[in-house]
Order: structure tokens, then C-alpha cells, then sequence
């Protein structure tokens, strides 16, 4: 059987769905980054995801049918584990130390 690029990539998700469907019944979440958009959450989540970090989004429905990004309805806040939030705060602050 050939292992092409689009199965490894359902693969990754599977791995991902799988990890936060057996998280522990009673976890908290921290909020570990503030976006301002759904697809600039959406990009940190999957950062996350890669690193095997479960992140769940968080944010007004308002803000999201209605499209508006005024004080702070469109923001989404990228929520993981407490356990893991040293962690994926450490990974997003090298990646943003990457970019300067």
C-alpha cells in the first residue's frame, strides 16, 4: 500500500481528534494566546496541534456571524490544558521570536 501525502495529513488529524477526545474528563483550560481573527486562531491551533498540544477556540457567536471586530468581538482566545499552557506558551513565544 503507498502512504501518499494525503494520508499522512488525515493521519496528523486523526492523531490530533483522538488525543482530544481522551483528554482527562474534568480539564481545565488556560488561555494561552488572543487572536483577532478565526483564521489567526485557526493557524495557532494547528501550530499547537503539531506540537501535540491540544487547543480548543473560544469566542462570541456575535462576532462571528456578524463578522465584527470591534472591542473584542472577533477576538478568539486559544485555549489548552493547564497542564501544557507553560508549554504552548513557550512554543508560540519562539515562533513570534522567529518572525521579528
Amino acid at each position: 500500500m503507498e502512504f501518499t501525502a494525503h494520508s499522512q495529513a488525515a493521519s496528523r488529524t486523526l492523531t490530533c481528534f483522538l488525543r482530544f477526545i481522551y483528554m482527562p474528563p474534568k480539564t481545565d483550560f488556560v488561555t494561552v494566546y488572543v487572536a483577532t481573527s478565526q483564521p489567526e486562531a485557526e493557524i495557532v491551533k494547528g501550530r499547537l496541534s503539531c506540537e501535540g498540544i491540544p487547543a480548543i477556540l473560544r469566542y462570541e457567536a456575535a462576532g462571528m456571524i456578524y463578522g465584527l471586530t470591534i472591542d473584542g468581538l472577533g477576538q478568539v482566545e486559544v485555549q489548552v490544558p493547564s497542564r501544557l499552557a507553560k508549554r504552548a506558551m513557550d512554543i508560540l513565544a519562539y515562533n513570534e521570536k522567529d518572525t521579528d
